[in-house]
């Protein structure tokens, strides 16, 4: 049997008052067991994202505790937004209004046509995406920033 090569996914777009980045985490697990506030996050480092009653993901080093684990790090990609056009990207790709993305709170949507998780995370914003949407994704991203001059 051969082994499958890891590739993972890299990008960086920095222009028009947009940066977009492939963040590489340490780790990412959905959890099943306690439950949290819906919408919610909770922790530093690690931190968990709500998903669902009783169904979490958990971004960081350690395998967390639960009642069932599944380590799906190889499955997602995590896309980093930021720059004073930040807002302008949500309002583009996504019905959520940029201004209910508060500190602590994430959300399951749409963006660009694609399921991801979305929160704020210090002065950027993350995107959970399916790696086999994050090339779309990216290239979408990347056609999107043209839309903003120069500098802006």
């Amino acid at each position: 049997m051969f082994e499958l090569e890891r590739r993972p996914v890299t990008a960086t777009m920095d222009g028009n008052g947009i940066t977009v980045r492939a963040v590489a985490v340490a780790g990412q697990f959905l959890v099943s067991g306690d439950d949290m506030p819906p919408n919610t996050i909770e922790g530093s480092e690690p931190y968990a994202l709500w998903l669902a009653p009783g169904r979490r993901l958990v971004v960081g080093a350690s395998v967390p505790a639960g009642t069932f684990v599944s380590d799906v790090s190889d499955g997602m990609t995590v896309l980093e937004l930021s720059g004073a056009h930040t807002n302008d990207i949500l309002a583009m790709g996504c019905p959520l209004d940029a201004s209910s993305l508060v500190s602590n709170r994430c959300a399951q949507t749409v963006f660009a046509g694609v399921k991801v998780l979305l929160y704020r995370h210090g002065d950027t914003v993350r995107l959970h995406v399916e790696r086999p949407l994050a090339q779309w994704l990216l290239d979408w991203l990347r056609q999107a920033v043209t839309s903003f001059q120069a500098g802006g």
